[in-house]
């Protein structure tokens, strides 16, 4: 090892950053610097320590023996460092530069990005986003910091996970196509009425093991015909608007898209019918609709960002149970 007096606080991001992406470009983007500051900053890394640190494979950078060893004190080092910095300094979101990845289930997409154009790019022009819809398992992912902020239901495990409920959810939504029979104006909707249509179901990754409708009928021996299901709120639209199906929605801002077709329609079920389908949902926590980050990745950009999204969903959604 030579001169560890040059390692500095950028230099240790760096070398965490081609870690977790095991690619420089991908790390330079996430870090929101030029490919040739990073193989500056590569190179510097690679002095300090007087090693290679990593080895180019066809999958991606393979850590040296030595990288390995250092990689643990090095993530040490920047979390005391950030520790410091919220602590002692004062945030400015009009200087931040940092990279975001928040994943979402698709039926929040619309609203997320409304908010972040609206609500944060004014205030943090320079920070930036990958929205991306959750599709896989996300807890490794979200806990290690690989995806910063999650939009999604109360299903979510992780033992480092923290969940800000921003909306109860007790009311559920019908939503389909304006000839479906129980969606006329006038018609009172029965659960057993539900039972007898195919129904779509928009399914969320992780949300929950079948739909509510399924366990519903299967509580009280009756058959439900499940025609098929998507976690594409585009998708579920185009088959409502093809087919004779209809779904059910947990989701306020889902029933803004739907209204955004004329040729389809939400209508809000009966309270009585909500609490039973909502009643089949095991959890100890309130049902609803939770923004999620990891408490081993903090940092005062992160806080600030799930703060106003926080505090713009709420009020989103509250505007859309006034209307």
């Amino acid at each position: 090892m030579k001169d560890i007096k040059r390692l500095d606080y950028e230099l240790m991001q760096v070398l965490i950053a081609i870690d977790e992406h095991r690619n420089c470009q991908n790390a330079a983007h996430a870090l929101r610097i030029s490919n040739s500051a990073m193989s500056r900053y590569l190179k510097q890394l690679r002095e300090i320590f007087d090693d290679t640190l990593y080895i180019r494979r066809a999958s991606g950078f393979i850590p040296t023996h030595k990288a390995s060893q250092l990689l643990p004190m090095i993530r040490e080092l920047c979390q005391r460092y950030q520790e410091l910095e919220n602590q002692f300094t004062e945030y400015q979101p009009a200087k931040s530069r940092e990279h975001f990845v928040i994943s979402v289930y698709d039926d929040f997409s619309p609203i997320i990005h409304k908010i972040l154009n609206n609500k944060v790019r004014p205030f943090a022009p320079d920070m930036s986003f990958d929205i991306r819809i959750l599709s896989h398992e996300y807890t490794t992912e979200l806990e290690n910091g690989n995806i910063e902020i999650a939009v999604m239901s109360e299903s979510y495990t992780g033992a480092h996970l923290q969940g800000n409920l921003f909306a109860e959810v007790k009311n559920l939504y019908l939503l389909g196509n304006r000839k479906h029979p129980f969606l006329q104006d006038n018609v009172q909707v029965t659960l057993e009425d539900l039972f007898k249509y195919p129904y779509y179901e928009m399914d969320n990754f992780c949300d929950l093991p079948e739909p509510l409708i399924v366990s519903a009928a299967r509580r009280r021996n009756q058959d439900c015909v499940i025609a098929g299901s998507t976690g594409s709120l585009a998708s579920l639209a185009c088959v409502l608007l093809d087919m004779p199906y209809y779904s059910i929605s947990c989701n306020l801002f889902t029933t803004d898209y739907i209204a955004s077709f004329p040729n389809l329609i939400y209508r809000k079920l009966p309270l009585e019918i909500s609490e039973t389908l909502l009643s089949e949902i095991n959890t100890n926590r309130d049902i609803g609709h939770y923004v999620v980050v990891s408490d081993l990745n903090k940092s005062q950009a992160r806080d600030w960002l799930k703060e106003v999204l926080i505090r713009e969903l709420k009020s989103e959604w509250n505007r859309g149970r006034c209307k």
